[in-house]
């Protein structure tokens, strides 16, 4: 589940004192079989290097193995965000889900099959590509207009028919991008009392825990307001929650 060995040796090459030093003690720990360990020096390089995405899910991964839930949840969901395809993170989350005390019923939020199948759109070249067909149709159509070109008018009307699902597709992934997931993080065991409205001294409906997966629909006075995959709704602290 862990593979990160020739990855962490290149950045380890390439990097400052600080994350070199991060990356030799995350290796030192997998080969103790300290992932609790591993997983926090991970996270020292991540903040580092922002933009490693692989660092991400090494992260999950080695707090899946160290029983770390809500840790492994979030950064191998983010690990998904990035890269879809990648059917060892899809796995290591998978693994790691069963190891929650909520037990989802129906689909998790985001994950409908539809959704999953928006989230493998290259979106951005997609736009690009359909904004150029559409452009390259209506060109092709006024040089006929004008006389300038000759040839199949089916070729210009084509473009521009091909043009309709990629950008439909491109901005139906920019939406689902943009719709706000989180994970509940939380160092309690009891779990997170969801209240009724944004204060702790509203009454709480039910309980979420470590590692499920919610919709946030909104914040206010130190709350995120919440939905589950279920429909159930409430409030939480700000704290408990962590954007995917």
């Amino acid at each position: 589940m862990i593979s990160l060995g020739l990855l962490a040796a290149a950045l380890a090459a390439a990097s400052p004192g600080s994350a070199a030093d991060a990356l030799t003690r995350a290796d030192g720990a997998l080969e103790r079989g300290d992932y609790a360990a591993a997983a926090k020096a991970y996270g020292d390089a991540s903040a580092l290097y922002p933009t490693c995405e692989p660092l991400e899910y090494d992260i999950g991964t080695a707090a899946a193995e160290a029983d770390q839930v809500g840790v492994a949840v979030l950064y191998l969901e983010r690990a998904l965000r990035e890269r879809p395809w990648d059917a060892d993170a899809r796995a290591n989350l998978e693994r790691v889900r069963q190891k929650r005390v909520d037990k989802v019923m129906g689909q998790e939020p985001g994950e409908s099959p539809l959704q999953r199948l928006i989230a493998l759109v290259p979106g951005r070249l997609f736009f690009w590509l359909g904004l150029c067909a559409w452009w390259l149709g209506f060109v092709g159509l006024a040089l006929r207009a004008l006389g300038r070109v000759r040839g199949p008018r089916w070729i210009p009307i084509a473009a521009i028919l091909l043009a309709v699902p990629l950008v439909a597709a491109s901005l139906a992934w920019r939406a689902e991008r943009a719709t706000p997931y989180a994970v509940v993080v939380s160092s309690g065991t009891l779990g997170v009392k969801v209240h009724a409205g944004p204060a702790a001294d509203l009454p709480t409906s039910f309980e979420v825990h470590d590692g499920l997966k919610v919709l946030i629909l909104d914040a206010e006075n130190g709350f995120t307001h919440i939905r589950l995959g279920n429909g159930l709704e409430g409030y939480v602290p700000d704290g408990d929650v962590e954007a995917i």
